[in-house]
């Protein structure tokens, strides 16, 4: 059981008066788990949840900005309702080797009052005075969409060396998965989109050697363009803002000095975005951006000591 109030003010005429929201939540999260070795080497996974994500302060505080020059207004929005939401996955683990794994799972949700953006053209005159008569400004807000669904399927493999021949080479290993998925929801104004956050297509491969005291990891990770939010269109029609496709390679480095020097010390070395990417950010389509991130390649150099 939570409860949750926020106050604000809203403008009348030439005063500001104050403006109390709250709201209350109870909820009952039923959950079952069902785990089946049917073979020594092998198990079934089977499981249903339910839950809840409420609003964060952000989205539902009862406050605004407005933006009279560039005729827009943003804020919270305190009536809204929590997500709720249920989901089932199944999966099938097979343990080929020590230490190794390959697995398929299968996972479906189902999303409803889906927290997300919404955009819309609104009277500006509601919001300032010095809006024109008749002219409209965009409202940016937060809302409750309805009919969220996500299916999908992954893909995992983990696998050493080790397991089939001695010496050197037996260190290394690999880790690899894939997640497909298939995401909808309909916004507060009726139109359809991808959930927000979620790429269609993620995977990630990191090769690793693990022995003689040196432990390295080469990553790769990748993800498709996703839904960011949407913005109010000419027509007052929202329109998706993405994050274009992104990837990744890190590489981390440790060397344990114990059997040296007998001491638990490590030394380190971590370096990320080895191949310097940027981030786009566009509207609508891909040739049309309105933002770039560019971080630059990251590296790290230390010493570890425990007692």
């Amino acid at each position: 059981d939570t409860e949750y109030k926020t106050v604000g003010s809203k403008l009348v005429g030439a005063v500001f008066e104050p403006l109390s929201f709250k709201n209350s939540y109870t909820n009952v999260l039923p959950s079952a788990h069902i785990n089946w070795d049917f073979r020594e080497d092998a198990k079934l996974r089977l499981s249903f949840s339910t839950g809840i994500s409420r609003p964060s302060y952000i989205e539902a505080r009862a406050a605004a900005a407005i933006d009279p020059i560039g005729k827009a207004i943003g804020g919270g929005n305190p009536e809204l309702e929590e997500e709720t939401s249920w989901g089932i996955d199944a999966a099938y683990e097979w343990y080929f080797a020590d230490a190794s794994v390959l697995s398929v799972t299968l996972f479906h949700r189902a999303i409803d009052n889906v927290i997300a953006s919404s955009a819309e053209k609104v009277l500006g005159s509601i919001y300032s005075d010095i809006a024109e008569p008749g002219e409209l400004w965009d409202l940016t807000a937060f809302g409750n969409g309805k009919d969220g669904e996500l299916n999908g399927i992954e893909l995992a493999f983990t696998g050493r060396l080790d397991n089939y021949m001695d010496g050197f080479l037996s260190g290394f290993g690999v880790e690899a998965n894939l997640t497909l998925i298939d995401s909808e929801y309909t916004t507060p104004e009726g139109v359809d989109f991808t959930l927000p956050g979620q790429s269609d297509t993620n995977y990630n491969l990191s090769v690793f050697y693990e022995d003689h005291g040196i432990s390295a990891r080469l990553s790769y990770r990748y993800r498709d363009a996703w839904l960011d939010e949407t913005e109010a269109g000419q027509l007052g029609t929202p329109t998706g803002i993405y994050w274009d496709e992104q990837e990744r390679v890190d590489l981390s480095l440790r060397y344990d000095l114990a059997p040296l020097i007998g001491h638990n010390i490590s030394l380190f070395a971590n370096f990320n975005n080895l191949t310097d990417e940027t981030d786009l950010r566009y509207t609508g389509k891909d040739w049309n951006p309105n933002q770039a991130e560019a971080y630059g390649k990251r590296y790290m150099v230390g010493f570890r000591y425990s007692l």
